[in-house]
């Protein structure tokens, strides 16, 4: 049975409340936070699932950097995969969640899935490539290993929808709203196997 494990990143400083900013096709670097949580996660993760045969990654580096840690503790390579990095917002990158909001509702309804802000990508361009990079991935798992799969909140959020739901063949047919909700906070993960999940909270610093 196929076992693939969603992991976000850890924390970058545009994750952090309540002056939350789109982080999209920008190349941040892990907060100290961030940092001190690979370690942690690392040593959980091979707890958990010591069968950890394929770790996948986003090629941003808030991403890959865990990825990388990961890898090397599971003595596998990482493979990049650039369906995995984020919805890239163009100009929009860097803007404060709060202030934007009224242009990612734009954004990702209706004919508006198909427009690119400057310098960025449209949604539905975003879907697509994020659709076939997952496909990819649940064809080459294996059915005895665990596929661990490192990248962002949205590609999270709609990859276990559409492993719950079935993959979509149009992409523009599928409901879509941008959420800064962190059902899944920087450090968590979803475990999806087969129709069913399983939400683990993120690693905290030990006190």
């Amino acid at each position: 049975m196929k076992r693939l494990l969603w992991v976000r990143h850890p924390e970058v400083i545009y994750n952090v409340p309540p002056s939350i900013r789109l982080r999209g096709g920008l190349d941040l670097p892990l907060s100290s936070r961030g940092y001190s949580q690979i370690p942690i996660m690392t040593d959980r993760l091979r707890e958990l699932y010591p069968n950890v045969d394929c770790v996948r990654s986003s090629p941003l580096e808030r991403a890959s950097t865990l990825a990388t840690a990961i890898a090397h503790a599971y003595n596998v390579k990482v493979i990049k995969m650039e369906g995995l990095g984020s919805w890239d917002y163009g100009c929009y990158n860097g803007r404060l969640v709060s202030e934007v909001e009224d242009v990612l509702s734009t954004l990702s309804t209706g004919s508006g899935r198909d427009l690119a802000p400057k310098g960025g990508q449209s949604m539905n361009d975003f879907l697509a490539k994020l659709t076939a990079d997952i496909k990819t991935a649940i064809t080459e798992a294996s059915e005895t290993g665990t596929t661990l799969i490192v990248t962002h909140l949205q590609c999270i959020m709609m990859g276990v929808h559409w492993l719950v739901s079935g993959l979509p063949e149009d992409v523009s047919s599928m409901p879509y709203e941008y959420r800064e909700n962190n059902e899944i906070e920087p450090g968590g993960w979803i475990e999806v196997k087969r129709d069913w999940t399983v939400v683990r909270p993120p690693i905290s610093n030990p006190s």
